[in-house]
């Protein structure tokens, strides 16, 4: 019998719990209810986050794109925001041969591209190996610039056209001037401009006074300087000189002037500024 009454309890009990408003349907309402609730905040938080994650890819475009634009070089950092004006005629191709000839005869900028870089920096720019720098040998290591390189050629290149016309002996093997040829051949080759000249009716003078975007001379000169490689490229037709002649002339306040002078037996007040033309070098026949 009490058997009988437990099975009746426990059944009257399920039936109870399972009535409407027992324990057992207000706990499921309530979790139905929590359920809804919790269910509409997690679709807004996916809502305001799909919103927050549009917003910064609609700030950051404009500003991938504006610095898409700017491309700097790969080692002195320069940038083509320098307007300069394409001229048909210029200082350098003036018809007054004594102020033409002094522009490229003097010309110091094609000497000043020798740097002397530190090895670790060289490295760093994925650069190869190169000679020894000799005040500090074991630090730094030469290399120049290809900008002054070709300014170096230019002047070369000059040299044998004004020397030619005036009907004098080359001051440079013709090797040298086959050679720069080339390399500024395969310069124009490699930078391959593709910016279209406007041409006049006439035709004669493509692209005159229409402005291009440039990089500043001044600032890869600032780059170049930075790296003191104390070059001057003396006795240019001398081709038996000693390089370490041409690397002594560091400015005046270098410390590396002790060393140059000692190597060199020069006095304790010797500077290399400004410039004495010398009678005597070392041949790579005859080293020191």
């Amino acid at each position: 019998m009490e058997d009988i009454k437990s099975e009746s309890l426990q059944e009257e009990g399920v039936s109870l719990l399972g009535d409407e408003g027992s324990p057992t349907s207000l706990n499921q309402e309530l979790g139905n209810r929590h359920d809804s609730r919790g269910s509409k905040r997690n679709s807004l938080l996916i809502v305001l986050l799909a919103i927050s994650v549009v917003a910064n890819i609609l700030l950051l475009l404009p500003r991938r794109q504006s610095l898409g634009l700017i491309h700097r070089s790969k080692y002195a950092g320069l940038v083509n925001d320098f307007e300069l004006p394409y001229a048909w005629d210029s200082d350098r191709s003036n018809p007054n041969d004594t102020e033409r000839n002094k522009l490229w005869y003097e010309d110091e900028e094609a000497d000043q591209g020798i740097m002397a870089v530190d090895n670790d920096e060289a490295i760093s720019f994925g650069l190869p190996n190169s000679q020894p720098w000799s005040w500090d040998a074991k630090v730094k290591s030469i290399y120049i610039t290809n900008g002054h390189h070709n300014l170096h050629c230019l002047r070369n290149i000059y040299i044998s056209i004004d020397e030619h016309e005036r009907g004098v002996p080359q001051s440079l093997g013709r090797h040298h001037i086959l050679h720069c040829l080339g390399a500024l051949y395969d310069d124009i080759k490699c930078n391959a401009d593709d910016t279209p000249r406007y041409t006049d009716k006439h035709g004669r003078k493509p692209g005159e006074g229409q402005i291009r975007k440039c990089r500043d001379w001044s600032k890869l000169k600032a780059f170049v300087n930075e790296r003191e490689g104390c070059f001057k490229y003396i006795k240019h037709d001398k081709e038996d000189i000693r390089i370490i002649e041409r690397m002594k002339y560091c400015s005046n306040n270098s410390p590396y002037l002790p060393k140059i002078r000692k190597y060199f037996g020069f006095s304790s007040d010797w500077t290399p500024w400004p410039y004495v033309e010398q009678d005597t070098y070392l041949t790579k026949e005859h080293p020191s």
